[in-house]
């Protein structure tokens, strides 16, 4: 799964599967977006976790869950104390981004784009890092709420509201549709759509 998915979504998830099947071995393996899917396609995994399906014919993916994404800042950004932000007000701040191939990157840059802003950009190679240095005070960076809710709840990180909006993303459990068909996998397909899986993801949230 990608970085965002496997740092606190997956492994509770996880853990209630293996609850559920005993029997089966799990490998879990975590990476950016290009490192992901190549496994998938490579028949290196069975599934893959993500914020975002690749426009692959070979790849088809379920929405499970939402992704709610908010722009952290550090705790005493003036404008994260404001209800609203306008996008210009924006224009000007330094942006944290994730490495290229990760799925974080490719969101920030497109939502980016479309507001008509080119920022400096600080590249890291984390969410860890990018937390960090949003706290420090380097710069702004999309997140997943799910990886930053800690913080948050804490007071350590601050959260900016732009009008008009953050992009709206979801978790989706990706297959490739090309190869065998995987009986374990069908499991795990199936469980994540079930009310036990919505009830890991909620206690997610709640325990952050």
């Amino acid at each position: 799964m990608v970085t965002s998915a496997g740092d606190h979504v997956v492994p509770p998830l996880i853990r209630a599967f293996r609850d559920r099947h005993p029997e089966l071995d799990i490998d879990l393996h975590i990476g950016n977006r290009a490192q992901v899917f190549a496994g998938l396609l490579e028949h290196r995994a069975d599934v893959a976790i993500t914020g975002r399906v690749p426009e692959d014919e070979r790849l088809r993916g379920e929405a499970f869950g939402v992704n709610e994404i908010v722009l952290v800042t550090a705790p005493d950004d003036p404008l994260a104390r404001r209800r609203w932000v306008a996008v210009e007000e924006l224009d000007g701040r330094p942006w944290l981004l994730r490495e290229p191939g990760s799925g974080s990157r490719a969101m920030a840059e497109e939502w980016l784009r479309t507001r008509g802003l080119v920022p400096s950009i600080l590249t890291l190679g984390s969410n860890t890092a990018l937390r960090e240095a949003a706290r420090a005070g380097l710069g702004i960076g999309l997140v997943s709420r799910t990886s930053a809710a800690l913080e948050l709840k804490a007071g350590l990180l601050g959260s900016i509201r732009p009008r008009g909006g953050l992009p709206e993303r979801q978790w989706f459990v990706v297959r490739c549709t090309v190869g065998p068909a995987r009986p374990a996998a069908d499991s795990f397909v199936a469980f994540l759509g079930s009310p036990a899986a919505r009830q890991v993801l909620r206690r997610v949230l709640e325990m952050r």
